[in-house]
């Protein structure tokens, strides 16, 4: 945004900050929100690189854990994470992802 335009909206009362300050949240909350957005990054990239539909990552999560997914439904490979080494897991473990 230009700084005439700016200038323009904070005449007319408009303010300007942060979503944090916006939504008052504290600095575990936004942390929590960087987390879960990286997180929802990497996995559509990585469901994308997989030519993979929404409908059918969900019908692989919805197979149950214990059994061995079918290959043709699976989002991930046998024994292959997502990266991260518990759940759920910290920012710091993942925010690289």
């Amino acid at each position: 945004m230009d700084v005439e335009k700016r200038k323009r909206l904070v005449d007319a009362g408009f303010e300007f900050g942060t979503v944090s300050e916006l939504l008052g949240l504290s600095e575990e909350e936004q942390e929590m929100l960087e987390l879960r957005l990286t997180l929802s990054r990497h996995l559509k990239e990585r469901r994308l690189a997989r030519n993979l539909s929404q409908v059918a990552l969900d019908d692989g999560l919805k197979q149950p854990l214990l059994l061995a997914p079918t290959p043709s439904k699976s989002p991930l490979r046998k024994g292959e994470t997502l990266g991260c080494s518990r759940f759920p897991p910290t920012f710091e473990e993942c925010g690289s992802l």
